[in-house]
């Protein structure tokens, strides 16, 4: 994140917001992030040309985050970047150890006993 000068929760933002607006109490809910905590967030990202409010067009009280083209450029950099992580990270393993490794993972994610992960499903 820090080399394409995102924290995580502006990606998170961005992330929510890449394939349409969204009103900006709705993120706070969607993320989980208190409203006072989002409007900083957002207000970096205005900072940073990476989004904008604008109002809602029915509901004059909403105010809704829009991500600009340059926000969309760093959601999509930061894809690359973790692809490019994720490749070399696995490298070393064949592509059947991967495959095996994945099929193992994913078995301990559906049927693996309780832990903190459970509330994912």
């Amino acid at each position: 994140m820090a080399q394409v000068g995102l924290k995580p929760q502006h990606l998170g933002v961005l992330t929510q917001i890449q394939h349409g607006p969204m009103i900006q109490a709705r993120l706070s809910d969607r993320l989980r992030v208190f409203k006072p905590v989002m409007v900083t967030l957002v207000n970096e990202l205005e900072a940073m040309a990476l989004a904008e409010r604008r109002p809602h067009a029915i509901d004059r009280r909403a105010i809704e985050v829009h991500i600009l083209p340059a926000g969309l450029a760093k959601v999509r950099e930061v894809e690359r970047l973790s692809e490019q992580a994720s490749a070399e990270f696995f490298d070393p393993l064949t592509p059947q150890e991967q495959q095996i490794l994945h099929g193992l993972l994913t078995k301990l994610a559906k049927d693996g006993p309780a832990g903190p992960w459970q509330s994912l499903r």
